[in-house]
């Protein structure tokens, strides 16, 4: 996977709450971080800032136990 991020479409709070974790998320578990999909509300159209969360479905070739 590589190191940029879509965020495209998504609401600009969604993409605030999402950055600082997905890219974390990247430098931490590496190469073996296939897929980061977010669906819902955040994509949908109907994210509400105070009310929302973000569903993410993240994919991963092998995870170490550590990491989890």
């Amino acid at each position: 996977m590589t190191n940029e991020l879509d965020f495209s479409g998504l609401p600009e709070e969604a993409v605030k709450r999402l950055s600082g974790y997905l890219g974390k998320m990247i430098e931490i578990i590496g190469v073996e971080l296939k897929s980061i999909v977010v669906y819902g509300s955040a994509v949908a159209g109907e994210f509400d800032s105070k009310r929302s969360n973000i569903n993410l479905v993240i994919t991963v070739d092998k995870l170490k136990l550590d990491l989890l």
